[in-house]
């Protein structure tokens, strides 16, 4: 298996874009994504435009102006890629100028990529029980990608989930049609979640234990009121991690992954007479 670590300086340069929300340029985007299409077609691996990507193409045939990346993905076993063949192609990609490797933040191995200063996301997603996880832990039939649909995009044949419509239904909701900007479409999505999975049973235990033993590997959130009060008994979401209680200081104490999305249900806290909530993280 080829080594595909980076360097520490360009790792410091991906980490710098992946923390960028600056919206893409146009015309680098295109580039990019053209010769992600052109170096994944020599593998003979097949990828499809996800997310926000997916959205733009079918419903304004266009790449999102606002987007700050441009998704793909491709599944495991299915489309000509294989957790071994990713560090070859990761070398291939770096080889042709892009900022490139392999992370593993989540489920599945995810793949930053940057070039012409854009980021193409290539999520290479593993089947569980004949499901996808889409972020956040959202559960998307395999079917919808097993016979891609392909469409003329950009001047050029792309692959988008088959229908295209039920997949845009599922992760953005009824509406997907109607164009949403960051921070208005991200509560459609986590509604879109319909259940969390279940914690393991060392997922478990390690919340549990949370609660009782100080670690530096722990985070913690204080929920207050607006007057600066600490709310007990508030709601604390976790997408794919479960669901907590504040106690009486307002705080509630969990392991967390580096990225999580955060859901307070404001209808737990009926004794609070201001809906805004102030967020303090004490980590």
């Amino acid at each position: 298996m080829m080594d595909s670590s980076m360097n520490t300086e360009d790792n410091k340069r991906l980490d710098k874009w992946l923390e960028s929300e600056e919206p893409i340029d146009r015309n680098n985007a295109i580039k990019a994504l053209k010769e992600v299409k052109h170096i994944l077609d020599n593998f003979g691996v097949t990828f499809f435009l996800r997310q926000g990507t997916c959205l733009g193409a079918i419903r304004d045939n266009d790449l999102l102006p606002w987007d700050d990346d441009v998704d793909v993905g491709s599944v495991i076993g299915f489309h000509g890629v294989t957790e071994k063949s990713l560090d070859q192609i990761v070398v291939a990609f770096r080889n042709h100028g892009f900022l490139a490797r392999i992370d593993h933040l989540s489920v599945s191995p995810y793949i930053p990529l940057v070039k012409y200063s854009t980021r193409i996301d290539w999520q290479c997603y593993k089947v569980v029980d004949d499901y996808i996880i889409q972020f956040p832990f959202l559960k998307t039939p395999l079917s919808l990608f097993t016979e891609l649909k392909k469409i003329s995009f950009l001047k050029q044949t792309f692959l988008v989930p088959n229908p295209p419509e039920e997949y845009l239904r599922l992760k953005y909701g009824e509406n997907w049609k109607t164009p949403k900007r960051h921070g208005d479409y991200e509560e459609d999505v986590l509604k879109q979640v319909a259940g969390m999975p279940a914690p393991n049973s060392a997922s478990k235990f390690r919340q549990l234990i949370a609660k009782y033993v100080p670690s530096r590997r722990l985070s913690s959130i204080k929920v207050l009121d607006q007057q600066g009060n600490p709310i007990c008994g508030g709601e604390v979401v976790l997408v794919g991690l479960g669901c907590f209680k504040t106690n009486k200081q307002g705080c509630v104490r969990f392991f967390i992954e580096p990225a999580h999305k955060l859901k307070i249900d404001q209808n737990k806290l009926q004794n609070c007479r201001s809906n805004i909530l102030n967020l303090v993280n004490v980590l």
